[in-house]
């Protein structure tokens, strides 16, 4: 059956033997209630939230081939699994399945098997069963309630815009490959010696994740420091567990170019004024991603744009009140999935008109995926005083946590934020392992209004990482100011002693 011609009804769209929904298309004069452009996060969010909430839904994407999220997000996931089991097998004196005819041991095999369970999970086909249909496409608006999708016109009650972004090109395209999940899909080995440009968020992560599988990584950056928009003192720990582990960090860089060098590739770098050069087998760079928005014509819409992507309102609407927005064509502070995924959420729940809400009532989370996390909910102190909101501030060392000091993993910190002279949670940043586990928690305490108190009020396993919600509790207990019933209960105890009673 040839995908580009076939032609589905758009209440049973056909599914392939990989489980994934084939290419429908449009009829003339169908009517949506929802209809999703894009094939972001947010968007697969939302029609799932549209169909739950009883919508027809259709899913606009404008390209056929594009990575499913769901398995982008897991194969980066797989990367960073296969990466922890090698080095927790190292540690233990273990050693990976390999080759016998090299006799050494295949570290990319595990991640090879985890990659293929991802790609067998795709959200299409999730969302196929659930009755979304699938129009592939470019698409356009044509008026404020329709869009014109591979020819044929549809309208819609309510539109969610949700477009992913277009990788901008390195310089020399021909030797830098992009940092990006469909590079992992393509992947057929762990290079030998690899270089990543880049300091941010996934630039770190896949270079710790290829160093732990065996490759000699070399981390370029033109900022004096990794991770340039995180706290400082989560960056040290992060900064100094990647060089222990043995990632060569060229920080400071004014300039690096890439020549080629027979099957390798050499890489000039200026640092303080002095050329030092590299021999590497690939070079990948952590590129900076744009929303292309005008071959959508959102002006027919009447739909207009901000500075970093389009503009909304508390509720996601747009300009126009029939097309809402989520997800990284926002802007870049909603570029993460967690926050898109709510987003989209968010947005089928306003357009259904029954469970309106604001995205300020949203807890929104954030991760940076190394090892250990750097995970934060909330506000920030910088943005409390923003906001005029003072603040204290609770901290537990992972040290003082028993999981931590026994796996060996006693780096990192678990810092809280409160209002003054209440125990109500405002914000939370965690440097932990799977500190996004932990962020969960003190995002439902946010979201909840509650106080620290209940964090000692809940059980928790003896010796998990979860110890570390009583001793901020016990913390909070005991540096906050003495309330009238504990000075009562304290003149109270003095008194019994005093009269000698038991």
């Amino acid at each position: 059956m040839d995908g580009d011609t076939t032609t589905a009804e758009p209440d049973s769209p056909p599914i392939d033997d990989a489980g994934a929904p084939l290419r429908s298309e449009p009829t003339a004069a169908e009517r949506f209630d929802l209809v999703i452009v894009g094939g972001d996060p947010a968007g697969y969010a939302a029609a799932r939230e549209g169909r739950r909430l009883g919508m027809r839904v259709a899913l606009v994407s404008p390209e056929l081939a594009v990575l499913d999220p769901a398995v982008a997000l897991a194969t980066e996931h797989a990367l960073r699994q296969a990466a922890r089991r090698a080095a927790e097998s190292r540690f233990a004196g273990w050693s990976y399945p390999g080759n016998a005819a090299i006799g050494r041991p295949d570290p990319f095999r595990p991640f090879a098997e985890l990659r293929d369970r991802a790609a067998a999970r795709p959200a299409k086909a999730e969302l196929a069963r659930m009755g979304v249909v699938f129009l592939h496409g470019q698409a356009a608006f044509t008026r404020r309630d329709a869009i014109e999708v591979g020819g044929c016109r549809i309208t819609f009650r309510k539109a969610v815009v949700a477009i992913g972004l277009s990788a901008v090109r390195a310089d020399d395209a021909a030797e830098v490959e992009p940092l990006l999940p469909e590079l992992l899909v393509r992947l057929e080995d762990v290079p030998p010696r690899l270089a990543i440009l880049g300091e941010g968020p996934r630039a770190c992560g896949w270079a710790q994740a290829f160093r732990r599988l065996g490759s000699e990584v070399h981390l370029v950056g033109r900022q004096s420091s990794i991770l340039p928009e995180e706290d400082a003192a989560a960056v040290a720990v992060i900064q100094r567990r990647l060089a222990r582990e043995g990632v060569h960090l060229v920080l400071g860089c004014t300039s690096a170019a890439v020549q080629r060098t027979g099957a390798q590739k050499m890489l000039v770098l200026e640092q303080d004024g002095r050329k030092e050069k590299r021999l590497v087998d690939r070079v990948f760079q952590e590129v900076g991603c744009v929303p292309e928005l005008a071959s959508f014509r959102l002006e027919l819409a009447d739909v207009a744009l901000a500075d970093d992507g389009i503009a909304v309102d508390d509720r996601l609407r747009t300009t126009n009140r029939r097309i809402f927005a989520a997800g990284k064509v926002c802007g870049k502070r909603f570029a993460g999935p967690e926050t898109a995924e709510a987003m989209g959420r968010l947005c089928a729940r306003n357009a259904s008109c029954l469970f309106p809400s604001r995205i300020g009532r949203l807890v929104l989370t954030h991760c940076v995926r190394t090892d250990p996390q750097i995970a934060r909910v909330g506000l920030t102190p910088s943005e409390a005083a923003a906001q005029q909101i003072e603040i204290d501030t609770y901290r537990v060392p992972m040290c003082e946590v028993g999981e931590a000091v026994l796996d060996d993993r006693e780096e990192g910190f678990v810092e809280v934020y409160t209002r003054h002279g209440t125990g109500r949670m405002v914000g939370a940043v965690a440097v932990a392992d799977r500190a996004d586990e932990l962020i969960g928690v003190f995002g439902l305490l946010i979201a909840r209004r509650m106080s620290l108190d209940h964090l000692a009020d809940g059980p928790v396993g003896l010796h998990s990482r979860f110890d570390v919600f009583t001793a901020l509790a016990d913390c909070y207990r005991w540096n906050r100011s003495p309330s009238r019933w504990r000075l009562a209960a304290e003149k109270l105890h003095s008194w019994w002693r005093k009269a000698g009673r038991s």
